[in-house]
């Protein structure tokens, strides 16, 4: 009996830093032989044989280089067998890269505060002072992108 999908692989996004969990589960007689196959780069579909356990593609600490297209594959050689290609998307949350800063100016001087945040958009940055969002009204304060 030809391979025919048990549980068939599907697209999936995860947040950066969780593991990855993909399962691929085929039946058939003789027993299929599954295969997982990962594109080389992330928009690439030229595909590379990848090792993996239990027939499920999992990676316990997902980075950006993980993000990408995957392939199962599961042949018995009774037809021509079975394969799914899907892409796993890594999200990765809005964070700053640098600590707390502690900036000192003099009085009456102009002091010029900045906030970088990485992440994939949309990023919404709110400045407030003694947790109250800036009044954009005040003339001494001012706000550019």
């Amino acid at each position: 009996m030809a391979p025919h999908w048990i549980y068939e692989p599907k697209d999936t996004a995860i947040m950066l830093g969780n593991p990855i969990v993909v399962h691929c589960e085929t039946s058939g007689f003789p027993e299929p032989k599954i295969t997982w196959l990962r594109g080389q780069g992330k928009l690439s579909k030229d595909f590379q044989s990848i090792i993996v356990k239990n027939n499920s593609l999992v990676v316990n600490f997902a980075t950006s280089t993980d993000e990408g297209y995957y392939m199962c594959q599961a042949n018995n050689n009774i037809g021509t067998g079975i394969k799914k290609i899907i892409h796993v998307n890594l999200n990765e949350p809005a964070r700053f890269d640098l600590p707390l800063k502690k900036i000192l100016s003099k009085r009456n001087e102009p002091v010029v505060l900045s906030c970088l945040a990485i992440g994939d958009d949309p990023i919404n940055i709110v400045w407030s002072h003694n947790n109250a969002k800036i009044d954009l009204n005040n003339y001494r304060l001012s706000i550019s992108e």
